[in-house]
């Protein structure tokens, strides 16, 4: 004998249940997407190489924090998670924190960024001012996903005028190409590129 299927309401409340049971847990992590409002209260994500959990930390709580909060930062977060039913979006609602120093991510992050500028890729004698109203834009992406579709509509509705190019790459998987490869399509395309 089956049983009556479930509302939305009433699952929503079983694992908010089962998350609730959990209890405060503590996480280390990296801060991402950090974001502080006027009310108080901070918004973030903490990650690592392999996930990524929302996290709030809210106003009377804040208060306790004596560092500064920002993207790269990894902490340890003392948290419980759950469950906002409206948008079923899981979220440890952190009771505390303290610093656990540079995160790895963000530490990648910056070499990179260092190498590239040792590069000359951030010289202001390289850049080149974007113009207010292009003529010409190459958009690479998939030929059957929704992308080019919703990009293309856009430019309708907002009246462009100009030519808009697909160059066909997989962008999703384990058989996309060398990043590389639909640039040097592009070239060869000369498209007038601006």
């Amino acid at each position: 004998m089956s049983s009556a299927p479930l509302t939305v309401s009433e699952l929503s409340d079983v694992l908010k249940g089962t998350v609730n049971r959990i209890g405060t847990v503590e996480v280390v992590g990296e801060i991402s997407g950090y974001k502080h409002y006027s009310s108080g209260h901070h918004y973030f994500s903490i990650k690592d190489s392999g996930a990524t959990l929302a996290c709030v930390l809210l106003s009377y709580q804040a208060r306790w924090v004596k560092f500064p909060l920002g993207d790269g930062v990894k902490v340890i977060v003392k948290a419980k998670a759950d469950i906002y039913a409206p948008s079923g979006k899981l979220s440890l609602m952190v009771d505390s924190m303290k610093p656990a120093g540079e995160g790895d991510l963000f530490q990648k992050f910056k070499e990179l960024q260092e190498k590239l500028k040792a590069e000359g890729l951030f010289d202001e004698a390289n850049k080149r001012p974007l113009p207010d109203f292009p003529k010409v834009v190459a958009f690479v992406t998939s030929e059957s996903g929704a992308v080019w579709h919703d990009f293309t509509e856009v430019l309708k509705t907002r009246g462009w005028s100009g030519t808009a190019w697909l160059v066909p790459a997989r962008v999703q998987g384990g058989h996309r190409p060398h990043r590389g490869r639909p640039r040097r399509r592009l070239d060869g395309r000369s498209l007038g590129l601006q």
